[in-house]
C-alpha cells in the first residue's frame, strides 16, 4: 500500500497483496486456538459421556413400544432386588424378577425397575408385554429400563456445547478469510466504552456510587478516546484486560468504515489511538487488529504471507478436543453398560 499507516503499521510486517492462502496446518491451528471451541467441545464431550451412558440404561425403545401397542397377561413376582442405585439420590432402584404366561401357554420371564418394593414375593401381578414381541415387558406401574426416561434431558447439554463449537468454528472461518483477503488500513480509536460509578442523582462521577453507568452522549453511550482516558485518570486504570472500542478506518474509495474490536490499552501500542487493521473487503466492518488479536504462534514470512510458528499448548490443545469430539461417545458407551453389568 503507498498509504502511510501510521506507527501502529511500522510496528507490523509487511504483508504480501490478496490472497494470501494459507496452509492447512495453519487453518487448523487457527479453528482450534479458540477458548470458544475448546469449551463446545468439552461440553459436548462431558455431556456425551454422561448423557450416553445413563440412556443405555433407560430403555426408551421398550417404553416407546409399551406405550403404543400392549398386551395384559397374569404374572408372578419372584424377586425384588436393590439394585444399589438411586434416582437422584433417593429413593434406591429396585430390580422386580418374574414370570408370566401368553395366551398361547408360553412360559417367559422378564425384568422391570421402580423405586418401590412392597410387593412380597410370590404376590400375583399384572404384566404388561408387547404382541409384537414379548421380549417387552413390564409389571403394571414399573417400567423396563433401570433409570426413568426423564434423563434423556441432558442430551440438550451436548447438544448446547456443540452449538457453541459450530458457532467457533464459523467465527474462525470468517478470520480466516480476513487473513487470506484482508487489506491493511489505519485506524483510529475514535470511542471506547467505559464502565464507571456514576450518581444520576447530582450527575457527576462518584467513587462510591453503587450504580453502574455507561457514559458518554446521549446517543452512542461511549466515550471519546480522550474522555475515555480522562475518566482512567480520574477513576484509576482499573482492572487489566480488553476495552470495547469502536475503530474508525478509511477504505481506498474515501468510505469511512466504524467497526467494533476489543483494544488492549496494555499492550505494545500502550494508549496510542492508532491502530492498524486487517479488513474483508467483501464486509469491512469484520475487521482484526494486527497486534493484539492474533496469537505469539502467527507469524509472517519472508514473502509476505502466514506461517504458523511452535506452540508448546497447541499438542494438548488438539489431543484434548479430539478426546472430546471423538472419544466421548465410545467412553460412554463403555460406561452405560459398565453400569448396567454392575447394577
Amino acid at each position: 500500500m503507498d498509504e502511510d499507516i501510521g506507527e501502529a503499521d511500522r510496528k507490523w510486517p509487511k504483508l504480501a497483496p490478496p490472497p494470501r492462502l494459507t496452509p492447512p496446518q495453519f487453518r487448523l491451528r487457527w479453528l482450534v486456538h479458540s477458548p470458544w471451541l475448546l469449551v463446545g467441545v468439552s461440553v459436548f464431550g462431558c455431556g456425551c459421556l454422561a448423557s450416553l451412558a445413563l440412556s443405555l440404561n433407560t430403555d426408551p425403545v421398550g417404553a416407546w413400544r409399551l406405550a403404543t401397542v400392549r398386551r395384559e397377561a397374569p404374572g408372578r413376582l419372584e424377586t425384588v432386588e436393590d439394585t444399589g442405585a438411586a434416582d437422584g439420590g433417593t429413593p434406591r432402584i429396585y430390580r422386580h424378577c418374574y414370570s408370566f404366561r401368553l395366551p398361547d401357554g408360553t412360559p417367559l420371564r422378564g425384568t422391570s425397575y421402580a423405586e418401590a418394593a412392597d410387593s412380597p414375593r410370590g404376590a400375583a401381578d399384572t404384566v404388561e408385554y408387547d404382541p409384537r414381541d414379548p421380549r417387552f415387558n413390564r409389571i403394571r406401574g414399573t417400567r423396563t429400563g433401570m433409570l426413568p426416561l426423564g434423563l434423556l434431558v441432558l442430551w440438550l447439554v451436548p447438544l448446547a456445547g456443540l452449538m457453541v463449537a459450530a458457532g467457533a468454528v464459523r467465527h474462525g472461518l470468517l478470520q480466516l478469510r480476513v487473513l487470506e483477503r484482508g487489506e491493511l488500513a489505519a485506524a483510529t480509536i475514535a470511542t471506547c466504552t467505559a464502565w464507571v460509578r456514576f450518581n444520576c442523582a447530582t450527575g457527576v462521577i462518584d467513587r462510591h456510587s453503587p450504580v453502574r453507568y455507561q457514559a458518554t452522549t446521549a446517543v452512542e453511550k461511549e466515550l471519546s478516546f480522550e474522555d475515555f482516558h480522562r475518566v482512567r485518570e480520574l477513576m484509576g486504570p482499573g482492572p487489566g484486560g480488553l476495552t470495547r472500542c469502536t475503530l474508525e478506518f478509511h477504505r481506498p474509495g474515501g468510505e469511512v468504515v466504524r467497526a467494533r474490536r476489543l483494544v488492549d490499552f496494555g499492550g505494545p501500542l500502550g494508549n496510542s489511538p492508532a491502530r492498524t487493521v486487517l479488513y474483508d473487503p467483501g464486509h469491512p466492518r469484520r475487521a482484526l487488529l494486527c497486534l493484539e488479536e492474533l496469537p505469539e504462534w502467527v507469524r509472517v514470512t519472508a514473502d509476505g504471507v502466514w506461517e504458523a510458528a511452535e506452540d508448546p499448548k497447541a499438542s494438548g490443545r488438539m489431543a484434548w478436543l479430539a478426546l472430546c469430539g471423538f472419544g466421548a461417545l465410545p467412553l460412554g458407551w463403555i460406561l452405560g453398560l459398565i453400569l448396567r453389568a454392575t447394577h
